[in-house]
């Protein structure tokens, strides 16, 4: 068994003197690798170049036994009540083994506000190493050397008043634990308190997701994954924005630009309108890769005034909340890292408000408001991007862009319902397209992202024909020159490269459910597949022939917004599946927006044009043999 043994680095002689105990209660102990702790200069803590929080969350995950050395000192360590706290939430969640020491019994009121109903062990009293070894089943074990142990221990009590923990005074630390246990706080700090441990265990069970900021773009960003996650399994993601081009979001710009006067407000108001757009793209990444039967709702609203106050709220069965609300105080901004609450508790009854219910009132209130006034966007719905370039968006170029995609988003969407609602056996089964990736390694096998991509693809196939759904992957690629290989060309294509991989699974799918090379050549003929724009050509043309009922393209994060417009001028709405990647190979979203994003957009919509730039970039970098009219 693994143990955790918080302390603070000021009593760590204590720890010399327990391992022996621990010895004792678990004989085949290994200090080395079976014992964390982290103030300690030897192995067994947190190590130099790691994150100390998630290694902290990590090992305590881990640990079979977490042992608290409960002292003075460690209630006046924000470490140890970090420690503590979580490790109050792996008790209560998961039931671990948790034993308190604690060196005098006036330290024990803190405790018992986190570990209701736990046994603990006051060293002050007789018995204290009996009671010890009896939370290891182990009774009537203590030795000599433990009682010694826990008498040196309780030696630590006497310090207590002398020193009040957290600078307070005694009285008012001790009234301090059920004050924030009424009104369900659970910790404070710095900018947003949201790991993804954490927010994937505030998710779980989640009914009703609510997320309220000025723009939320970062937040959102980083933890689409896991909110895809939970409205897929069936949570309502309703996220509150302030509005592109109010007075409201003026306001803020120049608050936050005071320093800097006319010129910084531009400057904020366009950085703010950016956010908040990349903000309302992530929302309908999250809500189109979770579209499937059963998936929530993903809604945005303007928020009707000004936001500060930027809070994460989960609503769960039986009316438990949990979340975070942060204290933004003008000019400063969350991603400043104000200070910020952590809460958790249940709807208030009787009319007693505790943090979690004001933090719900606040967030459904500002729904409600926009409900009433008819300013939802559904983020699956036709009008979602009709909506926003309606109302942010006045160049010519651009409108007619729009009026071009709010034609092909309306067939778009009634292919997808003539397929949905057509008689049995009219349409049937998925169709999966899998983006290849290039490079190839130098042996003609994927290359890790390729192969994150394909191991996702897999997983699909049979979690589909598992639950007795036809199904079947394409592979696009042809064969491209390597990466500065003058010429040089690799052994294989990308399609006979992935099918490869897939072939050699232990659980094996059939070879004709698999698209590849045939399939390129049919639909694209000498001109070969080069770019994503012909992978969704090809995917579209084999999804029709083919009578499919489903679309789904599994592909890089940051290229899944090309790859919908590129399916959209096939008329088709495909379940996009972002698959991230830490070395992506197209991690510069900068060049994706301006490069190949805004193009697409406002001129060459499908790149099938062979006089076109993007047909002839594409095949010049990539194309063997390929040559210049």
């Amino acid at each position: 068994m693994k143990y955790f043994l918080s302390h603070a680095s000021s009593d760590d002689s204590f720890l010399r003197d327990f391992l022996p105990l621990l010895r004792e209660i678990d004989p085949d102990l290994d200090e080395g690798k079976d014992v964390f702790y982290s103030s300690s200069a030897r192995a067994a803590g947190v190590r130099p170049g790691e994150e100390v929080l998630s290694s902290l969350s990590k090992a305590l995950e881990s640990a079979g036994c977490i042992v608290l050395f409960v002292t003075s000192d460690y209630l006046r360590k924000p470490f140890c009540l970090y420690e503590a706290s979580l490790a109050s939430y792996l008790w209560s969640r998961d039931r671990k083994l948790v034993v308190p020491l604690a060196a005098s019994s006036d330290l024990l009121t803190p405790l018992q506000s986190l570990f209701p109903g736990l046994t603990y062990v006051d060293a002050s009293k007789q018995g204290a190493a009996e009671r010890f070894f009896s939370a290891f089943d182990l009774k009537g074990k203590a030795s000599p050397s433990a009682d010694a142990f826990f008498a040196s221990f309780a030696e630590k009590g006497a310090s207590f008043s002398l020193l009040p923990p957290l600078g307070m005074e005694k009285e008012r630390y001790l009234s301090l634990f059920p004050y924030l246990e009424r009104n369900g706080i659970v910790r404070f700090d710095d900018g947003i308190p949201a790991t993804l441990s954490s927010l994937r265990a505030s998710l779980d069970g989640a009914e009703d997701i609510y997320f309220v900021s000025t723009t939320g773009s970062s937040f959102l960003k980083t933890n689409r994954g896991l909110l895809a996650e939970a409205v897929g399994k069936g949570a309502n993601l309703r996220a509150v924005l302030a509005s592109s081009g109010s007075r409201d979001l003026e306001g803020v710009a120049a608050i936050e630009s005071l320093p800097e006067g006319e010129a910084g407000k531009r400057k904020g108001l366009t950085r703010l309108d950016g956010e908040i757009a990349s903000s309302l793209s992530f929302l309908r990444e999250i809500a189109l890769s979770s579209s499937l039967p059963g998936a929530g709702e993903v809604k945005a609203y303007p928020s009707h005034g000004l936001i500060r106050q930027t809070a994460f709220l989960v609503r769960k069965e039986g009316g438990r909340l949990e979340g975070w609300i942060t204290l933004t105080l003008p000019p400063a901004r969350t991603s400043d890292g104000t200070p910020s609450i952590a809460f958790r508790g249940e709807e208030g009854r009787g009319g007693k408000m505790n943090l979690p219910s004001l933090v719900s009132f606040y967030a459904s209130s500002l729904v409600e408001l926009s409900e009433r006034a008819g300013d939802s966007l559904d983020l699956r719905a036709k009008s979602s991007p009709g909506a926003l370039l309606e109302k942010d968006i006045a160049s010519r170029g651009v409108k007619e862009a729009y009026r071009h995609y709010e034609e092909k988003w309306a067939r778009a969407l009634r292919e997808r319902e003539r397929r949905v609602s057509a008689e049995e056996g009219t349409y049937e089964g998925t169709l999966i397209e899998i983006a290849a990736q290039h490079p190839l390694r130098e042996d003609g096998t994927p290359g890790g992202e390729f192969r994150r991509r394909l191991e996702e693809g897999y997983r699909l196939y049979w979690s589909l024909v598992d639950s007795g759904e036809k199904c079947a992957i394409y592979v696009p690629g042809s064969k491209h020159l390597r990466p500065g290989g003058k010429g040089k060309a690799d052994r294989t294509s990308l399609s006979s490269s992935g099918i490869a991989y897939l072939l050699g699974k232990e659980r094996k799918i059939p070879r004709k459910a698999l698209f590849g090379e045939k399939a390129n050549a049919l639909y694209k003929g000498e001109a070969g597949v080069y770019n994503s724009a012909d992978e969704c050509y090809v995917a579209a043309r084999l999804f029709k022939d083919g009578n499919y009922r489903s679309l789904i393209s599994v592909c890089s994060p940051n290229q899944l917004l090309r790859k919908e417009f590129f399916y959209l001028e096939q008329e088709l709405l495909p379940t996009m599946v972002p698959v991230p990647y830490e070395r992506a190979y197209h991690a510069d979203f900068v060049d994706e927006a301006f490069l190949s994003l805004l193009p697409t957009l406002l001129s060459d919509h499908d790149w099938q044009d062979p006089s076109g730039e993007a047909y002839r970039v594409s095949r010049e970098r990539r194309m063997p043999g390929f040559k210049k009219e």
